[in-house]
């Protein structure tokens, strides 16, 4: 692969199955661009946001706010506060998982460009690992602070046995919400077309003056040049 990110096809590998040393010759490669979404200059070609994207993209703030709130102006049901403390990892594990989406649809609602697209595309991803994976590991360590704090599970007062219910449905809740938004979501970043944006033609900061009018993100130009 180039270190633009375009991928490298060998055509010819030059191998001899009788004598693989005796005629050997650097293979030939062709360079297949990366699939890009189209840059288009009227703006009445442009598709604007998918539907897909605000609705996750406001289901994951919902998630970042409400439970934190909740944990902040709730009272305890526990007079030692010992109760809430119990749902911290939870709350923790919404944060890792999407804040990164929570934060960046914004960034392509408000300027839309590849690199904003890159971010999406990069909080989805961490967005699986929620429901996949983080949100289980915060359900199961308010199973064992419970139980640490209690030494028997079977002393679970009225509202943990709520939440030991909640968290498992929410879990799977947002496991059909992934599977079935982000197919949509990848499939807009990677086709609806976009406006040229000037941050998707970076300029490094240490390029000498001379040569940052030729410097571009093709890594096989910037080579030549």
């Amino acid at each position: 692969m180039a270190n633009n990110g375009d991928i490298v096809v060998i055509m010819d590998s030059g191998f001899n199955s009788k004598n693989p040393y005796a005629s050997c010759k650097l293979p030939a490669a062709e360079i297949i661009p990366k699939s890009a979404a189209p840059v288009i200059s009227d703006p009445s070609g442009l598709w604007g946001i998918d539907g897909s994207i605000v609705l996750y993209g406001i289901i994951a703030d919902i998630l970042l706010i409400v439970p934190l709130l909740m944990y902040l102006l709730i009272a305890d049901a526990a007079s030692n506060n010992e109760l809430r403390a119990h749902h911290m990892t939870y709350i923790n594990m919404l944060y890792s998982a999407y804040a990164p989406l929570g934060i960046s649809w914004w960034i392509v609602l408000a300027d839309d460009s590849e690199h904003a697209r890159t971010v999406v595309r990069t909080g989805v991803e961490q967005a699986g690992l929620g429901p996949y994976a983080l949100l289980w590991v915060g359900m199961t360590t308010w199973f064992m602070q419970y139980k640490d704090s209690y030494n028997y599970f079977a002393t679970l007062v009225l509202i943990e046995w709520i939440w030991a219910i909640i968290y498992p449905v929410v879990n799977i809740l947002l496991i059909v919400t992934h599977y079935h938004l982000s197919p949509p979501m990848y499939a807009w970043l990677e086709k609806a077309p976009m406006k040229a944006n000037p941050i998707d033609d970076p300029t490094p900061w240490s390029a000498p003056s001379q040569y940052k009018t030729s410097v571009t993100t093709d890594a096989v130009q910037n080579l030549l040049l």
